[in-house]
């Protein structure tokens, strides 16, 4: 494994040279120990190198990354051939793209009175999101969304209001 570390102060950043062997690693690691790598505050992002066969890491922490903005919002999980088939459960962090966007963003679901989210249901549910990831005029009453996993449509919500 051939590594090689530096501090990015513009970037409040770890930039680390990886093989392909030492991105994989070090992967597995933080995937192991942070079971949930947004809510402490980690940042892992590849990016295109010069040197063949490495990869560059960003490892980064900072306290505007924490930022969140939390929405409570209606939610239809479709149902029917080509479907998810399983439930989702707390902390499920699908794709949301609102109209007009062209970028989709992640968010993370909280269900409110349940432990689980069927195919075919609806229900209320809060969803959050990293500041900056989604814009503030989206998460105004009324405004529609979808959800997906990759490019798959799931589903429908649509925005109740804004809590934080």
């Amino acid at each position: 494994m051939v590594f090689t570390v530096q501090l990015n102060k513009e970037k409040d950043a770890i930039e680390i040279l990886l093989d392909k062997q030492g991105l994989e690693t070090l992967k597995e690691i933080v995937n192991k120990n942070w079971h949930d790598p947004i809510s402490k505050g980690a940042n892992l992002s590849q990016s295109k190198s010069t040197c063949q066969n490495q990869q560059i890491l960003f490892l980064s922490h900072n306290e505007n990354y924490m930022e969140t903005i939390t929405a409570l919002a209606h939610l239809e999980l479709f149902a029917g051939e080509n479907m998810r088939e399983q439930p989702f459960h707390n902390s499920y962090r699908p794709l949301f793209r609102f109209p007009g966007e062209t970028n989709r963003t992640s968010g993370s679901i909280t269900l409110i009175d349940r432990t689980e989210f069927k195919p075919g249901e609806s229900a209320n549910v809060e969803i959050t999101f990293l500041q900056g990831h989604v814009h503030e005029d989206d998460l105004v009453e009324g405004r529609a969304f979808t959800f997906s996993e990759g490019l798959t449509e799931l589903g429908k919500g649509h925005i109740i209001k804004r809590i934080a």
